[in-house]
């Protein structure tokens, strides 16, 4: 008997221009960090992931937790961030091996909105469970501008800049624990990206 052929669905390819984006901020000298966390249907398991991006290596931090407060998504996202401040002088002592430059410019990146307001704009001083997060957030950031003259910036991303960014889906793919090829999908995304080195620490 016959059978029609399965035919998947043709997917989406990024432009060259944005590809080139891409590209850039892989190969840059500036370090670039993408953030994200997912939440377990019962809100008693957190997955926390970072990237690292820059000087041609993407390195992979993430962690999972049983939180003791109720998880939303906004307190994930500053976990999240706090999660980059763990590992960031490791990191930035690992690039500097790697080049003459100095490393002096950090950013971080977040998908909520929500978080860069809280951070700029004081939204969330009443809020017990987030002004200790952004209050540590804000300490670590003094500290290591003070201490290694690092210029830290935290910025959340639009829908388009969201989109073919290989740098976000790896840190959105390693802390979804719902998937267990994860990290298959993560290798996947890299498809577009010129990238010699690619190391997932967990």
């Amino acid at each position: 008997m016959y059978q029609k052929p399965f035919l998947s669905r043709k997917q989406k390819q990024p432009s060259l221009e944005r590809q080139k984006e891409m590209d850039n901020i892989l190969w840059g000298h500036t370090i670039q960090v993408f953030c994200d966390c997912s939440i377990s249907a019962d809100k008693k398991l957190l997955g926390l992931a970072a990237s690292f991006v820059g000087l041609g290596n993407i390195i992979v931090k993430s962690k999972k937790i049983y939180p003791n407060i109720e998880i939303t998504p906004v307190i994930g996202e500053f976990m999240a961030i706090l999660l980059v401040f763990d590992h960031i002088q490791a990191y930035i002592a690992e690039a500097q091996n790697m080049t003459v430059q100095s490393i002096d410019t950090i950013t971080i990146y977040s998908d909520l909105q929500q978080v860069e307001d809280g951070l700029n704009k004081k939204i969330w001083t009443k809020n017990k469970k987030i002004a200790p997060l952004i209050d540590e957030i804000l300490s670590k950031m003094t500290e290591l501008s003070e201490n290694r003259n690092l210029h830290f910036t935290i910025n959340s991303m639009s829908r388009e800049e969201k989109k073919f960014n290989p740098f976000y889906e790896i840190a959105e793919n390693t802390c979804d624990f719902r998937h267990e090829m994860n990290r298959l999908r993560t290798r996947r995304v890299l498809g577009h990206v010129n990238c010699p080195t690619y190391l997932v620490c967990i």
